[in-house]
């Protein structure tokens, strides 16, 4: 029996919508964290990509490529305060890892967790899991979404209802 999934691009206009609905004056921030290979960056990409086209302002950054060890203030210093104080209505979409934690989570309106089965991930350090375990990212982001086939990735939810 063949399951209906979502087309890729399709997510990434359904992401589009609600974050311009919900945050489409002023400048926000949308992270997308996952662990390493979850495909943080092309989601995030594709999300930047969707948000323009639907006619919003939209910025991209990587946390990951920012500074191998950066802190949370040097982030906020070097790529945040900038990104605020420039002009127009826009959002910056930041891919990376371990964006979900304080006192980094703070400047994101909107997060959303990528997951993946744990074989399709790199990264399965004691690092990452530790995070994972301490912070609960997939229960802190605003949405999740199953990246386990990354050209039909599903939206999922993970209240206890």
């Amino acid at each position: 029996m063949a399951r209906w999934a979502p087309a890729k691009q399709d997510v990434f206009d359904d992401f589009a919508t609600e974050i311009l609905h919900n945050y489409g004056t002023g400048r926000w921030l949308v992270a997308v964290d996952g662990r390493a290979g979850a495909g943080q960056g092309e989601i995030a990409d594709g999300i930047a990509e969707a948000i323009r086209r639907s006619g919003g302002g939209a910025e991209r950054a990587s946390f990951d490529s920012f500074s191998p060890g950066a802190s949370a203030d040097a982030f906020r210093a070097d790529v945040v305060l900038p990104f605020r104080a420039g002009e127009g209505d826009a959002i910056l979409v930041v891919d990376g890892s371990g964006l979900l934690q304080p006192p980094l989570s703070s400047v994101f309106i909107y997060s959303i967790w990528i997951g993946v089965a744990p074989e399709g991930a790199e990264d399965r350090s004691t690092g990452q899991l530790d995070y994972e375990r301490s912070f609960r990212p997939r229960v802190a982001a605003t949405a999740n979404l199953d990246n386990g086939d990354p050209e039909h990735p599903r939206r999922t939810f993970s209240d206890s209802c």
